[in-house]
């Protein structure tokens, strides 16, 4: 019997995830419908911004038309900065987060298959997390320098947090019947952990990995405002410095846009991993 199979047999109901996406409740939500919910309020934030700039109600010295921001945006890109900043950007974020996965993966998984080992890794795991991240970037700084590593570092140390928070309780969780489904069919202990365990924590580890994605961008900001020669960050600092507040909000939606397309990443992700998930919540 393949692993495939397991979520099937103890009872869980297989599902396609690209059938199941946007379904809720037995009532199918139709795709254009969910993006024009959520375009809803942007599109309603961006005209009132338009109105306020064109009728005088916003000081447009400091607080940049649309207009203004978008031609900006153009201006980035069709010279190229947008794309080099996003390139630096990107790699700083996406190394951070890949250690810090690695991190509260490794811690996670010792918290949640053995009392000993969250006996041993627990305590100081909860007194990192409620350390102020920007507390200690100084300290990163004066320990590791100006240089990449201080940014890849302090990333890191943030997303290690949900990652490994998600990753215990996931495994603790696990259905008590996938593992009787596993002596059933005589799995020896290292597949019965990799193979149905893992897999079965892997719901509430998307949850870890959504907001970890999230935390690699916010911190990016953090990282990158301190003595970078390049990157979005080098941007914003432009901005502040010259006082171009166009710049500094084209840059912003940039970071935003950055946030949305992490989460539709994890989520994809997470469609595609998980296809034996079934449907068990209101939506």
């Amino acid at each position: 019997m393949t692993t495939a199979a397991l979520p099937a047999a103890a009872g869980i109901p297989v599902a396609s995830p690209l059938r199941d996406a946007y379904r809720g409740g037995g009532r199918g939500v139709p795709l254009w419908l969910v993006i024009v919910l959520g375009a809803v309020f942007p599109v309603v934030v961006i005209v009132a911004w338009w109105i306020g700039a064109s009728n005088g109600s916003l000081n447009t010295s400091v607080f940049s038309s649309p207009a203004t921001v978008l031609r900006t945006l153009g201006d980035l890109i069709s010279n190229g900065t947008l794309f080099s900043a996003l390139g630096i950007s990107l790699s700083r974020a996406g190394i951070g987060l890949l250690i810090g996965i690695a991190f509260g993966l490794v811690f996670g998984v010792i918290t949640g298959l053995t009392r000993v080992g969250g006996a041993a890794v627990d305590p100081t795991a909860q007194i990192l997390r409620t350390i102020p991240v920007l507390a200690i970037l100084p300290l990163f700084i004066a320990w590791f320098g100006l240089s990449e590593l201080s940014k890849y570092l302090i990333i890191a140390f943030a997303v290690a947090s949900p990652i490994y928070i998600s990753a215990a309780n996931g495994i603790k969780r696990v259905d008590k019947k996938l593992l009787e489904t596993a002596k059933v069919f005589d799995l020896p202990a290292a597949q019965t952990i990799f193979q149905i365990v893992l897999p079965a924590a892997l719901p509430t580890i998307f949850n870890g990995l959504r907001l970890a994605v999230s935390l690699s961008i916010l911190l990016l900001v953090a990282a990158e405002s301190v003595n970078t020669q390049a990157g979005l960050g080098f941007l914003a600092n432009q901005g502040l410095t010259y006082f171009r507040v166009d710049l500094i909000l084209a840059i912003v939606i940039v970071y935003g846009v950055l946030g949305l397309v992490g989460n539709l990443l994890v989520s994809l992700l997470e469609w595609v991993s998980l296809p034996w998930l079934g449907k068990k919540g209101v939506r």
